[in-house]
């Protein structure tokens, strides 16, 4: 690969990873290092806003050596120079990595957050993708690890901060080749020959390949990771305005996929918890009992729900969860308060004028009383739930039903609905189900009323002018 074909993959990786010199800085993690160095490099002559961020972990005698090599060379390019190191380091016994892999990103973070930094970029490249792809599958990963390392992903699960890998399609050697073109200085880091280190062993091996056969392995790994990749952004897609999980929908997947999609659920809606495979076995399990069981993981709860699987939170709303009222007794009232408006109930005779006029008002409606089934419970809709318009031949996704209506995507997941034990009956603010409309026969009705709070009748007027 020539120096344009490096600087052609870095560019592509810009690309991928969405960073853009117009965008703002960018922390690039500096160890001294040739990759790191390279990136650095490749970062300031692409026009970046680059800020050095560098840890001296104080784990080799070359850490000192390190720490000033970075230093000169980004004084030389005129580049804001950030260094964590002795004595405010102090190494752990045992656990080295580890720690030193928490330390470098928790300090790329603090940078980042103090310049308003678009991302965090640092220089891992495709032997380091393929080393992690081959690491994962020695641990008995699942799909996901077949990933090996994102382009782009948030540093930690409570971070907004990106971290981004630019090089990832460029092989190692061909940095160092870059390097020299350009002349720039770097320091061996000579942890990288023990063979203590199951990485480090699995580098050895690759080295050992023909060259031909590398390049030829190296570029299947690339393309699985992409491939990967892209398979699992259309499934985060799918799944994160879901808190609700359809078991049809699930049975749709194949069985291999099953425990992958659960995961990727949970780490939307609960970034906190571990990623194990025996927290998604234990979700599927719960798909062939009775509705209401349920497994707990630390703040985060999993129902069995008729038709599939609920996630909720401690972080999540009280206004998220049902409110089940009883129906009244015929010729009264109550009324509902919620966080996002008020239902009021009205049970009463229907009139001659009702059952003639047989309309709706989007906030008031009149319900054939004699259809419910129990209780009425007011939530919000969940993915999978479907009811049937008046005049229309068969059923429709309530998020289907919203986007025809162009609610705007943010404002979807605030429209309630009110169910009773066989469906939804109405969906407040739009339209009623077939089965609950008035006929000739109805004797008593429902007259609902809803009175949505500032927020809720911003969205409503934003989409008065939707299909119906």
């Amino acid at each position: 690969m020539s120096s344009l074909s490096v600087v052609t993959g870095f560019q592509e990786g810009c690309r991928r990873a969405e960073i853009d010199p117009s965008k703002g800085p960018v922390v690039v993690g500096v160890s001294g290092g040739c990759d790191s160095m390279v990136l650095a490099s490749l970062m300031v002559e692409a026009g970046f806003d680059v800020r050095v961020a560098h840890v001296n972990h104080g784990l080799r005698a070359a850490s000192m050596a390190e720490e000033d090599l970075v230093r000169k060379w980004s004084q030389a390019q005129d580049v804001p120079f950030h260094t964590l190191g002795p004595p405010d380091v102090q190494p752990p016994q045992t656990g080295k990595q580890a720690w030193a892999r928490e330390l470098r990103y928790a300090f790329f973070q603090r940078v980042a957050r103090a310049c308003a930094a678009q991302a965090i970029a640092v220089a891992h490249h495709a032997d380091d993708l393929l080393e992690t792809i081959l690491l994962n599958l020695g641990r008995g990963t699942g799909p996901a690890g077949l990933i090996g390392m994102a382009t782009s992903r948030a540093v930690s699960n409570q971070s907004g901060i990106r971290l981004v890998r630019p090089l990832l399609s460029v092989p190692g050697k061909r940095l160092y080749s870059y390097a020299r073109s350009v002349g720039l200085t770097w320091m061996h880091d000579a942890s990288n020959d023990s063979q203590e280190y199951t990485r480090n062993s699995i580098r050895a091996e690759l080295g050992a390949m023909a060259e031909k056969d590398l390049m030829e392995f190296r570029q299947a790994g690339v393309l699985l990771s992409q491939r990967v990749h892209a398979l699992r952004q259309h499934m985060v897609y799918a799944l994160q305005d879901a808190p609700y999980l359809d078991s049809d929908d699930l049975d749709a997947v194949p069985v291999w996929m099953r425990t992958w999609c659960v995961l990727e659920w949970m780490q939307l809606h609960a970034p906190d918890l571990p990623r194990r495979q025996s927290m998604a076995r234990a979700v599927l399990d719960l798909i062939p009992r009775q509705a209401g069981r349920k497994v707990s993981f630390g703040n985060c709860t999993i129902w069995r729900d008729r038709r599939g699987l609920r996630i909720t939170t401690d972080a999540m709303s009280a206004e998220s969860q049902p409110r089940t009222v009883s129906v009244p007794p015929l010729g009264s009232a109550l009324s509902v308060p919620t966080d996002s408006g008020c239902l009021h109930i009205e049970h009463t005779q229907c009139s001659m004028q009702d059952r003639a006029a047989r309309t709706r008002h989007a906030m008031d409606v009149v319900l054939d009383a004699a259809v419910l089934d129990g209780d009425v419970c007011l939530r919000p809709w969940l993915p999978g739930d479907r009811f049937q318009p008046p005049g229309m031949i068969g059923h429709k996704k309530v998020k289907t039903f919203l986007t025809d209506c162009r609610v705007p995507p943010s404002r979807r997941a605030a429209v309630p609905v009110l169910a009773d034990q066989k469906g939804i009956l109405w969906v407040i603010g739009h339209e009623i189900d077939a089965r609950a409309r008035l006929v000739d026969s109805t004797r008593t009705g429902l007259r609902l009323r809803w009175t949505p709070d500032r927020g809720l009748g911003q969205a409503r007027s934003e989409i008065s002018a939707g299909p119906r």
